[in-house]
């Protein structure tokens, strides 16, 4: 039996969409990987096993957990903004023979010209700093609704819904009326307790690996979504999965 996957198109309606940003919008991942292997050197812990518990983890979160320095109190007022500057420094730094840069991913600028800016959002868990500097560096304008890690609103991060939910609530919509594109496993765990649609895409994982984690659909690409405005103000999707 062969194991090739074979695709299949389906459809739904929603009404909003809400976006992880890295690793589904935009592809900073040797930038990162490189802020926390010096991060690992500091604290001489494994740098191998920091990457792999970071992956779609707030940062403040995972400075907290792996530095005793580090509390509620002070880690973003100074460690975290400070990670997320030299994120980007490692991406502008970047060489052709060692590159780190910032990259958009197939299909998500031609996506999200297709949305109504009042339609979309980003949940991230990265910081402010970060998030807006990845955008830029890729030519995205920050969305009208943007919830970064640091949001003082937030208490929980992914795999906690807290940062769907409210996203969700700064479109004005029902969570259950959202579409989420994630690429993580902790990302999809909060989308799917937020109760949205939830879209894999792999970038950062292989198909048979993101399959486990319970998303409604998974695609390779951004390429492999279309979107058709309604009448009625909502959106139909039509998903090669």
């Amino acid at each position: 039996m062969s194991d090739e996957h074979k695709e299949q198109v389906s459809t739904f309606i929603v009404e909003g969409v809400i976006f992880d940003m890295d690793g589904t919008l935009v592809d900073s991942i040797s930038a990162v990987e490189a802020a926390w292997t010096k991060k690992a050197k500091e604290l001489d812990i494994d740098a191998q096993k920091l990457i792999k518990d970071s992956h779609g983890r707030r940062v403040a979160d995972m400075l907290k957990e792996v530095d005793p320095d580090l509390n509620d109190d002070n880690v973003d007022e100074k460690a975290q903004p400070e990670f997320e500057q030299s994120t980007l420094d490692f991406a502008d730094d970047s060489s052709a023979d060692d590159d780190k840069t910032v990259k958009i991913l197939p299909g998500v600028k031609a996506l999200i010209d297709s949305l109504p800016k009042d339609k979309y959002a980003i949940a991230t868990s990265g910081g402010k700093i970060y998030c807006h500097g990845c955008l830029k560096r890729v030519d995205l304008d920050v969305p009208q609704v943007c919830v970064t890690a640091d949001d003082k609103r937030l208490e929980e991060g992914k795999p906690h819904p807290a940062p769907f939910l409210l996203a969700a609530k700064d479109l004005g919509l029902d969570p259950k009326k959202c579409v989420v594109f994630e690429d993580s496993p902790s990302g999809i765990k909060a989308a799917l307790a937020a109760g949205c649609t939830a879209i894999a895409v792999c970038t950062s994982r292989k198909r048979e690996k993101i399959n486990q984690h319970g998303a409604h659909y998974v695609v390779d690409t951004m390429e492999k979504i279309k979107v058709e405005q309604l009448e009625d103000g909502q959106m139909k999707f039509t998903v090669t999965h």
